[in-house]
């Protein structure tokens, strides 16, 4: 997303590991006309040679309000069908590994109150702002919390990061 200093605010919340030697930078940005947050996450290695393994973007945790799933799916010339299905204790994804993002499987979840439209109920959204492999999943826990997650698909997921180098994971 691009924003300037007058649209948006960013806070970067910076978590270090000085045993390996891994800094891991949080980002959420806000825009001031429109209700959206954007998160993602900056690696740095001051260690040694690593390979990442999984790098998501996104991942909130919040109180289950007896929420349903919105996700969009579809082919060619039928995109955008919208599923609607209560979020359960069994995990929901929608996750593509063919390479690209397409109309078959959106990289788009959202949860909704029961009843929410337009004008009531709410609803919150998340979108990978990325064009390749990637996962979206939600699942209710044994204490009633929900958990989100967004980002680059883990299976086959692997990036050499060098001492000095940095991965920039895309934004959701």
């Amino acid at each position: 997303t691009f924003g300037d200093e007058d649209s948006c605010e960013t806070l970067e919340l910076l978590c270090e590991d000085p045993v390996l030697g891994l800094k891991v930078t949080l980002l959420y940005t806000a825009f001031s006309d429109v209700d959206v947050i954007t998160r993602s996450v900056r690696i740095e290695n001051d260690g040694e040679m690593l390979y990442l393994t999984k790098a998501l973007s996104f991942s909130m945790d919040m109180d289950n309000r007896d929420f349903e799933a919105v996700t969009l799916h579809g082919s060619w010339a039928r995109e955008r069908h919208i599923q609607t299905v209560p979020v359960s204790h069994a995990k929901l994804s929608v996750e593509s590994v063919r390479g690209e993002s397409s109309h078959q499987d959106h990289p788009f979840m959202a949860l909704k109150t029961k009843g929410a439209d337009d004008d009531q109920g709410e609803v919150y959204a998340m979108n990978f702002v990325y064009s390749g492999n990637f996962k979206a999943m939600v699942q209710n826990d044994q204490f009633d919390q929900l958990r989100m997650i967004m980002g680059i698909h883990p299976e086959d997921f692997s990036w050499k990061l060098n001492p000095g180098e940095a991965f920039q994971a895309p934004e959701v």
